[in-house]
């Protein structure tokens, strides 16, 4: 795989690393290494390959030194992965999983005071 090859692969994992997990940095090593941590563990470890070999990649000397077929099979199954997320889907279930918590302490709450409230005859 030629140097400028592997550094456009790694660039494009680290825009839609950008677009689907919202991670930010200057520099797509940076980017990688923060959305690693959010990815699960067989994909992290792609990710930090990726995040590694990114600036190997920007020197054409070093660039040869970055096994160009893992590179490859990792930035396809992180792609593949990150295809399948979305954050307004996560948003939202999150927010309706908070929902449900929140009617359920309040009905539990509302249930105490009205056993302790029947409970002194104050009902």
């Amino acid at each position: 795989m030629r140097p400028n090859e592997l550094q456009d692969l790694i660039d494009k994992v680290a825009r839609m690393a950008r677009r689907r997990l919202g991670v930010r940095g200057r520099t797509a090593e940076i980017r990688l290494t923060r959305a690693a941590r959010l990815m699960p563990a067989d994909l992290r470890r792609d990710m930090q390959f990726l995040a590694d070999a990114a600036p190997m990649a920007l020197s054409p000397k070093l660039s040869h030194m970055v096994d160009g077929a893992r590179a490859e099979r990792a930035a396809a199954a992180v792609m593949a992965h990150l295809r399948g997320l979305d954050r307004g889907r996560e948003r939202s279930s999150a927010m309706l999983r908070w929902a449900g918590w929140a009617s359920f302490y309040t009905l539990l709450a509302v249930g105490a005071v009205a056993f302790i409230a029947l409970g002194r005859g104050l009902v």
